[in-house]
């Protein structure tokens, strides 16, 4: 009913529930994610503030990514400058990564997921970005690159929450295996480096 008035009323091509985070768990209420309103492509279009235009699945997304993560894609690209070499950690769909590319620095991103490579590679073309998208495990290659001495001008670590949920021995193991700032190689190069650690667990 109320997403069939919002459609209505807003001209909405698609209403899209996500009734899917873990604060249902603790009402024992069931996660779900459904297409209330309207069919068809669920890639979705949208601009921040002049910078990086993204396409994606609504069903997909987490809304953190529409929502506050634009504070931190501009701060992160308030330290970027022309000729940077920055490397982007967890890119998922490219948010960070597009924001230094659009500053001028020259962007790594990493994530592990085929499907989240694909959709950051079809975002810097659909931005005439120039950004190399690697897909291999974040924590793996952060520890090669300090292994070889890797520099950057700026680093940004923005994992996924690893240990929220997990049970214990496996959040143990987890954040064994994670440990992303003491992994990552050293921002230093022409001028002072940064890095910017985001939400860990």
């Amino acid at each position: 009913m109320i997403a069939r008035i919002l459609g209505e009323r807003f001209g909405f091509r698609l209403v899209v529930a996500r009734d899917d985070g873990a604060a249902r768990d603790f009402e024992t209420l069931p996660r779900r994610k459904a297409m209330l309103v309207g069919n068809g492509p669920t890639l979705v279009r949208f601009s921040r503030r002049r910078r990086a235009v993204r396409e994606r699945s609504p069903r997909r997304t987490p809304s953190r990514e529409l929502l506050d993560q634009q504070e931190n894609h501009a701060g992160a690209a308030a330290y970027a400058a022309p000729g940077m070499e920055a490397l982007d950690a967890f890119a998922f769909h490219g948010g960070f990564a597009l924001a230094l590319a659009r500053a001028g620095a020259r962007v790594t991103a990493l994530d592990e997921s085929p499907a989240a490579v694909r959709r950051a590679q079809a975002n810097a073309a659909l931005n005439r970005l120039d950004v190399e998208v690697a897909c291999v495990n974040a924590f793996d290659r952060l520890r090669c690159l300090r292994a070889a001495e890797r520099r950057f001008d700026l680093i940004v670590i923005d994992p996924p929450a690893l240990a929220k949920r997990a049970a214990p021995a496996r959040r143990r193991a987890r954040l064994q295996r994670a440990q992303p700032a003491q992994s990552a190689p050293a921002p230093t190069g022409r001028r002072a480096g940064h890095l910017l650690v985001l939400g860990f667990v």
